[in-house]
């Protein structure tokens, strides 16, 4: 099973090679056409508006930029609420700068799991435990693999770097180790 997830995430850092590899290019600026020249219906899209506004409305999110492309142009580019509430609200403004750390769960994990999934190698039901025994320490054991990617598994966000300072091996020692600090489902963290 290690092979096999090995392999998989393997075919997804070479994807995102093959895309760093066309943005190492440069950037090349995208044309910003009516939604109509690009085959979109523009009443549609303003569907966006309502949707994101009431989200930044309910405090699931401060703000958001939203962009949309077809066939190579832009089609739709509207910032939303705040990009700031401490100390001061900032408004959110289409160029605001986000940081991507944790694209890498949505483009490779996800995406890896996911192909693992449809191949019938993993299923989402699972502990993680039945393909990886050691992550069973330390209250780890009925943890699903689906807790993990939907992030209601009860672990930390995030351990500190000093976890990983020892290299690999050391790293997933730490990982073992562990502890929820909540029941596996019982909360988003």
């Amino acid at each position: 099973m290690r092979r096999i997830f090995t392999r998989t995430i393997s075919i997804a850092i070479s994807s995102l090679l093959a895309l760093h590899s066309v943005f190492a290019q440069g950037p090349q600026p995208l044309a910003t056409v009516a939604p109509s020249a690009a085959g979109m219906s523009p009443a549609q899209l303003t569907n966006i508006d309502q949707i994101v506004e009431a989200e930044i409305a309910k405090k699931q999110l401060p703000g958001a930029v939203v962009l949309v492309g077809r066939q190579g142009k832009i089609v739709w580019r509207r910032a939303y609420g705040n990009r700031a509430l401490e100390p001061r609200e900032e408004p959110m403004t289409t160029d605001t700068i986000f940081d991507l750390a944790s694209l890498t769960k949505v483009v490779a994990t996800a995406t890896s799991v996911m192909m693992l999934v449809e191949r019938g190698l993993v299923r989402l039901g699972d502990p993680v435990s039945r393909y990886i025994p050691e992550f069973a320490d330390s209250g780890k054991r009925n943890i699903t693999v689906e807790q993990l990617l939907i992030h209601r598994s009860g672990l930390i966000a995030d351990n500190e770097i000093k976890d990983y300072e020892q290299g690999p091996e050391k790293a997933m020692e730490n990982i073992w180790r562990l502890a929820p600090l909540a029941e596996a489902g019982a909360k988003f963290i």
